[in-house]
């Protein structure tokens, strides 16, 4: 029979990075531990740094690895990949849900880590220099046979039938954080915050396309509780009386091929005419606070702490690359 069904399951629990390296900007005399990037926990971070951020015993206590565990197992991601051939169409489809993320920007942090990374890129580059060089002098010319192989696909036999081959991804965003923090005492200066989102995007062998993206909010705050009043404290953002109302900020559909001459068929003016494509887009209404020191605190941290952090270290890593050379 050429119908079936095959389904393929991902469920990532907690996620969390720490990170203790020594910086020399720090005012304090000695490296503090802290969360890097985390996914939402059991508590929150505070309650884990008066623990020493032993974050694995916590995750014992409440039984997470038992057998028995009945809680939440997918807090950072659930994807789910389906597909379905019957004798007219081919079904795939791809729902992605992620839940929360949220990470911290330090610039020199994240210089340090760039560092890491090239330096392991390097090592893994000379390697495989090493593996290849030592390939090659084992290995001669006759004792390698390469053979092409033609493959003819049945045109007639793609999604059934009739051809017809329907492709589907949905994906869901519960909010993602990112907060920059000093250079100087690491301390939180401002937060951007991207929440309730939603794409989904259908296709067809036929080349019909229609794409819904939906972007709850979008919030620029600062972190700065004792330095500005909490009215101020939300640069960008949608209004408050829209968050309790679930009102999206941004809500965008667009259509093409097929589908869209026999939606919108009754709103043409002109019968005979084609529609190729329809795009729809709403905005609501947003705050902006602006205040002069703020906005020049967010472009000088932008521009220095980092479109300057990965410059300066892309400069470096250039610079020790044409010293090997």
């Amino acid at each position: 029979s050429n119908s079936g069904r095959s389904l393929l399951s991902l469920q990532m629990g907690w996620f969390w990075i720490l990170e203790r390296l020594c910086n020399r900007s720090y005012r304090r005399a000695e490296p503090v531990q802290r969360l890097l990037v985390h996914s939402d926990l059991p508590h929150n971070k505070d309650w884990y740094a008066d623990c020493d951020f032993n974050i694995v015993e916590d995750m014992k206590r409440l039984g997470v690895f038992d057998n028995t565990y009945t809680g939440s197992s997918s807090d950072l991601a659930d994807i789910t990949v389906e597909q379905t051939i019957d004798e007219n169409m081919t079904v795939n489809n791809v729902d992605i849900n992620l839940c929360s993320l949220r990470m911290q920007w330090n610039p020199h942090i994240f210089a340090d880590l760039l560092e890491i990374c090239f330096r392991l890129s390097r090592f893994a580059s000379e390697c495989m220099k090493e593996i290849v060089g030592f390939s090659a002098d084992t290995c001669n010319d006759n004792s390698l046979h390469t053979e092409q192989v033609s493959i003819d696909f049945d045109e007639n036999n793609n999604g059934g039938q009739n051809g017809v081959v329907v492709s589907r991804l949905k994906s869901s965003l519960k909010s993602i954080s990112l907060v920059f923090n000093s250079a100087i005492d690491d301390l939180p200066l401002f937060s951007i915050t991207l929440g309730r989102s939603f794409f989904e995007v259908e296709s067809t062998n036929d080349d019909s396309i229609a794409v819904s993206v939906n972007v709850g909010d979008v919030r620029i705050e600062t972190q700065l509780a004792d330095c500005v009043c909490s009215t101020y404290s939300v640069i960008f953002g949608l209004k408050e009386s829209l968050i309790e109302d679930n009102t999206s900020l941004l809500t965008l559909k667009y259509k093409k091929g097929k589908a869209v001459n026999v939606e919108y068929q009754e709103k043409r003016k002109d019968k005979n005419s084609f529609v190729e494509a329809y795009a729809n887009i709403d905005l609501s209404p947003v705050r902006v606070i602006f205040i002069q020191a703020q906005i020049l605190n967010i472009l000088e941290y932008l521009t220095s702490g980092i479109l300057g952090t990965l410059t300066s270290q892309l400069a470096s890593s250039a610079a020790a690359v044409a010293v090997d050379v």
